[in-house]
């Protein structure tokens, strides 16, 4: 295992974090299907970074980076290039795929969902086996590392619709939303916008890294993922032959950047990112998912989904009503100085499983998160309640 370049891509993941306000679980994503050579695909509105982390992304692993943005109207063109003149001349339909989609590292497409019948044909080949179809010659490989499409809305029709075939290769899936807390709203005015990760990982050692992710032993967890996979369809939620495949990938790409060489039970977790069809089932899914893989970190999550309910209750809690300003801020001080309690006592329950998973030896870095996370609410309810 080429243990400097996994430090590398590690080092990256955490300077991306630093660049990026509560975007920890969409950069490992990200992370995680570029070592897979995989497809994601990222829901949010405009101005939540979609663009910006992909473009970070592809500059630190000395990528060519190719970007385009769909419409109903957009045309092959717009990802593969124009015919060239010369070739149609001879009645030849070649195009010149130079700086396209299928000349690139990173491909990212936004309003992905916009794509019309003539553009999705190529773009499946695309996705699915890294070829590309030029004129009448035989599909050739692509260079083609992480391709990330982007869109403010799901498919029309969903997983049953149109676009049900492009829908189904984003085997990630992430949704992004606009900063809710105070402390990291207040750490979002005074960031440093343009500071860039260091790192640069030369394509090469990636190409290297992909190799070992490959190489990394999936049987450890077979019982694991039958049991999961007969979970997910007893409760309805269902995922494709090929996605279920591919998804092993993914846990090789997550297993590697943990140092490991086999897969364990957390690793799994990834299919929770792969099987939700609408931002509804992402949490049953979740749930669902954590408690079939690993009980310790269902628990932990649990309580983070309760406290961060409680918390977000607090913030949509309106003072703004003059005639009881004083009324409505005492009543918010109260309720701030309540949350601020069960934050505290969630954080250490979540504390409390965390050790329980190191006697185990088990991995512990997504509770870690929890409790990072907590602790910027912490942050926020102590500032309402000296404010």
């Amino acid at each position: 295992m080429a243990t400097d370049v996994r430090k590398q891509l590690n080092k990256l993941e955490e300077e991306m974090n630093g660049k990026y306000i509560n975007r920890r679980d969409v950069i490992h994503g990200l992370m995680v299907t570029l070592l897979a050579k995989g497809n994601v695909v990222i829901l949010g509105a405009a101005g939540t970074g979609k663009t910006d982390m992909v473009q970070t992304l592809s500059r630190s692993i000395d990528s060519q980076c190719f970007e385009t943005i769909l419409t109903k109207t957009s045309s092959p063109e717009e990802l593969f290039g124009a015919y060239d003149i010369r070739q149609l001349e001879q009645g030849n339909y070649v195009r010149n795929t130079t700086n396209t989609l299928v000349d690139s590292q990173v491909g990212f497409v936004d309003e992905v969902f916009k794509c019309n019948s003539a553009t999705l044909n190529g773009l499946l080949g695309v996705m699915a086996q890294r070829t590309f179809r030029n004129g009448n010659s035989l599909p050739t490989p692509i260079p083609l590392l992480l391709f990330v499409g982007a869109s403010n809305e799901l498919p029309e029709g969903g997983s049953d619709g149109a676009l049900a075939a492009l829908w189904d290769r984003f085997e990630m899936r992430y949704c992004v939303d606009y900063i809710k807390d105070m402390s990291s709203f207040a750490q979002l005015l005074h960031m440093n916008s343009v500071a860039e990760p260091t790192t640069r990982i030369k394509l090469n050692d990636l190409l290297k890294a992909q190799q070992d992710v490959a190489n990394v032993d999936t049987s450890t967890v077979d019982k694991t993922i039958i049991s999961l996979w007969s979970d997910l369809n007893k409760a309805g939620y269902h995922m494709s032959d090929r996605k279920w495949r591919n998804s092993l990938r993914y846990m090789q790409a997550n297993a590697y950047l943990a140092g490991r060489d086999h897969l364990e039970e957390e690793d799994v977790a990834v299919v929770a990112n792969m099987v939700w069809n609408e931002t509804a089932q992402i949490k049953p899914i979740r749930s669902l998912v954590l408690k079939s893989v690993n009980p310790n970190l269902s628990k932990a999550q649990d309580i983070f989904d309760a406290v961060t309910e409680i918390f977000e209750r607090l913030m949509t809690f309106s003072d703004n009503d003059t005639e009881n300003k004083q009324k409505f801020k005492t009543t918010r001080a109260m309720e701030a100085s309540m949350v601020h309690g069960k934050l505290s006592t969630s954080k250490k329950m979540i504390n409390t499983i965390i050790s329980e998973q190191k006697k185990q030896g088990k991995d512990t870095s997504a509770m870690k998160d929890y409790v990072d996370k907590i602790n910027e609410m912490v942050k926020t309810t102590t500032e309402m309640l000296l404010g």
